[in-house]
């Protein structure tokens, strides 16, 4: 039998995104818009797909945006946009987010175009308009998706310089909770020695490898067993302890009671 799963930390709670326009635009080096101040309580993304736009702002400052950039704006600051290079291939979209505060204003980010931004787009254009509501959450949907993937993206480049490379060894461990990963195939993922590897995770985590790498079965432990589908004896074979009193032991020093209690606590 092969069982995956993926157990939230804390409360995954999806804020509410309103989506009020999209354009996918290519444009000639003709193409220049210019705008007056207006007060709405919008913000603009604007993901360039190829070419050049340049973007000045009312304060004076601008920006170059170039293949694969993305940057969040105020909607009422922008002044004028145009291509500032042969063409300006790029999406424009308006919306607004019950969390805008978790939004990086006026900062360029290296965002590559992925295989699914397209057909997400596509999709978006072809709901977004329509006057049945669920077609319209349908294109919300679609957006919040593309959205959260690109802040996903935005804190991994903001974080140091191996983020993403322990996030991927992150997600491994989530597809091996059979304990079955070693420092040696972690570090190997990462491209890095052994040492190396160790210093980059507690630099990310604050924890070493093998310490965040017992929480998250220890975590997958305490939820199975509210869901009382394995026994204690089972979990310790499945999650790869080496003993069932090995398993309960480090169990108690976590949570601060036996397993048993974790089946009661449901």
């Amino acid at each position: 039998m092969i069982e995956r799963f993926s157990l939230a930390k804390e409360r995954s709670v999806l804020p509410s995104v309103e989506l009020q326009a999209l354009w996918e635009v290519k444009a000639t080096p003709a193409y220049h818009t210019v705008r007056q101040p207006s007060n709405s309580n919008y913000l603009v993304a604007i993901h360039t797909i190829t070419g050049q736009g340049k973007i000045k702002l009312f304060d004076g400052s601008s920006f170059l945006l170039d293949s694969d950039t993305l940057i969040f704006l105020d909607n009422n600051i922008i002044q004028h946009y145009r291509c500032a290079a042969d063409n300006w291939d790029f999406y424009w979209f308006v919306f607004k987010t019950s969390e805008p505060q978790s939004i990086c204003l006026n900062k360029l980010f290296k965002i590559a175009i992925t295989t699914t931004e397209p057909p997400t787009v596509e999709l978006i254009l072809t709901n977004l308009h329509k006057e049945n509501i669920f077609s319209r959450r349908i294109a919300a949907a679609g957006f919040a998706q593309l959205l959260y993937s690109w802040l996903a993206a935005t804190v991994t480049l903001a974080g140091s310089l191996h983020t993403e490379a322990i996030e991927a060894v992150i997600e491994l461990m989530h597809r091996h909770l059979d304990g079955s990963l070693k420092i040696a195939n972690m570090a190997a993922n990462c491209g890095m020695s052994a040492r190396n590897f160790r210093r980059s995770f507690v630099a990310t985590t604050g924890q070493s490898p093998k310490a965040y790498y017992d929480n998250i079965r220890l975590e997958a432990v305490y939820n199975l067993l509210q869901l009382n589908i394995y026994n204690i004896a089972e979990l310790a074979v499945k999650l790869g302890f080496s003993s069932q009193f090995h398993l309960s032991r480090s169990f108690r020093q976590k949570f601060g009671i036996p397993p048993s209690q974790a089946k009661q606590c449901y």
